[in-house]
């Protein structure tokens, strides 16, 4: 809850909730075994198939801030990574049962007999060397970046980063006796799966990740038509614009120009629904696990900007930066000894968690339960919520009609290119969260890069 860690009455640091993005249960970028098997998003299909529907998905497989995680680079250039655990650090996840689903999945969807979760947070910042990174690094021997890049030349509110913390030196190479996992044996990389489509979207070129389409619903939100593919790019395209001028805060050297996935979800204007993704495009070499994110930053503001959760009487234009916000332990984030904010673990609840314990009970069905559950997260939240700045709702004539979400830099990069995706569809300032008070602080709205343009 403190960045620099240990430092008090320091706001959260800008990563804080991300272990509970790119689950294993999201219907949009799934860490999968590369076998190539379609895998449509189950009960029933929320999104167009895309490349993130391609894969076995890996049970309970997430983000993880141990160490024992470093990249792999052959001539300058990204092309893996290792990651090693072992070291009981953090401790050994308990068995969690699973109950077998009441209703049929596609073959590629596999409930095993017993799964397994953490009991401790993986997130927890660890000083000083660590044994899984040792061995990491001693892989990484021979496909090292270059010191130039590394995470430790890369400042944060003034604060150099770490990139690792081992003091052993790899001098040979030495054999040891083990076996390989038989599902997953070693082979070459394969190549990008199929879908991925070529696009330039604001003078930017990049990938369009998912399909370009209108709201596939056919009724008008409160008199006020939806969104169509055309304003859906139109959209893209302002954001893109954004991106191509707005310097990088994790990107070296200095001045280089950001990348992010830029995503568009509808508004489905009803509880028990999933906002259908109406366009992903990815910029550049935008980092991987933005997808999920950006997605989720679409619809976290999107349920919170149709909800008075905070009792106004009116259902405010609530960003991502204010749910945030509204998210820390502390209210208002850095002033230790407050009350927790009201969102204070929702996050972990609207992403299939209760506490440390996942609350991934397949028996849930849109028959059983209220609101409707798919694997123990709500219909309208399927890859469950995010509280990064970077997501925007979008109005027509005062009427919400979508959200956008972006995620590849950050938080403040991530609000300004986000912020100009919503050019056409602008919350009215009334209602905007930063208008309003709530325990007597202002709430945020966006925050932008000081000098952002490169």
């Amino acid at each position: 809850q403190h960045f620099p860690p240990g430092v008090k009455n320091t706001a959260p640091g800008p990563l804080v909730g991300v272990g509970l993005s790119n689950l294993f249960v999201s219907d949009v970028n799934h860490f999968k075994k590369i076998d190539m098997v379609y895998c449509p998003p189950p009960y029933p299909p929320a999104v167009v198939p895309s490349p993130g529907t391609f894969g076995t998905p890996i049970t309970f497989t997430s983000l993880d801030g141990s160490p024992g995680g470093v990249p792999l680079y052959k001539n300058g250039l990204l092309l893996g990574g290792i990651g090693v655990t072992g070291d009981g650090t953090p401790q050994p996840p308990p068995p969690v049962m699973l109950t077998p689903p009441l209703f049929p999945l596609p073959p590629c969807i596999v409930i095993p007999p017993a799964a397994v979760a953490r009991n401790e947070n993986p997130f927890v910042y660890i000083n000083g060397s660590d044994i899984d990174e040792d061995v990491a690094l001693a892989g990484q021997k021979g496909y090292a970046p270059s010191s130039s890049i590394t995470a430790d030349n890369v400042f944060i509110g003034g604060i150099r980063l770490p990139y690792v913390s081992s003091s052993t030196s790899v001098s040979s190479t030495i054999t040891l006796q083990g076996n390989y996992d038989p599902m997953f044996p070693p082979q070459a990389s394969p190549g990008p799966p199929p879908g991925i489509v070529p696009g330039t979207f604001g003078g930017v070129p990049g990938e369009i990740r998912q399909p370009i389409i209108s709201d596939p619903l056919l009724a008008p939100i409160n008199g006020q038509p939806r969104l169509t593919a055309a304003e859906v790019s139109s959209i893209i395209n302002y954001a893109a614009q954004r991106v191509k001028i707005t310097r990088a805060a994790i990107r070296l050297p200095i001045g280089t120009q950001m990348q992010a996935f830029i995503t568009v979800v509808n508004n489905p204007n009803a509880d028990n629904a999933t906002p259908t993704v109406l366009g992903t495009f990815r910029t550049g070499e935008a980092t991987l696990f933005s997808w999920d994110v950006a997605v989720q930053k679409a619809r976290t503001t999107l349920f919170y900007s149709r909800h008075d959760f905070l009792g106004f009487g009116l259902d405010i234009a609530m960003s991502t930066r204010c749910v945030g916000f509204l998210a820390q332990k502390f209210y208002p984030p850095g002033i230790d000894g407050n009350n927790p904010g009201p969102f204070f673990t929702e996050q972990d609840k609207l992403s299939g968690f209760s506490g440390t314990e996942p609350n991934l009970t397949f028996t849930a069905t849109a028959d059983f339960s209220s609101p409707p559950l798919r694997n123990g997260i709500r219909l309208d939240l399927p890859d469950g919520i995010t509280i990064f700045p970077g997501g925007f709702p979008l109005y027509r004539n005062g009427v919400l009609v979508g959200a956008i979400g972006v995620s590849g830099d950050g938080v403040d990069q991530d609000d300004i290119v986000g912020a100009s995706g919503t050019h056409d569809f602008l919350a009215p300032n009334a209602i905007r969260s930063d208008q309003f008070n709530f325990r007597g602080t202002r709430l945020p709205y966006a925050k932008f890069p000081r000098d952002p343009t490169l």
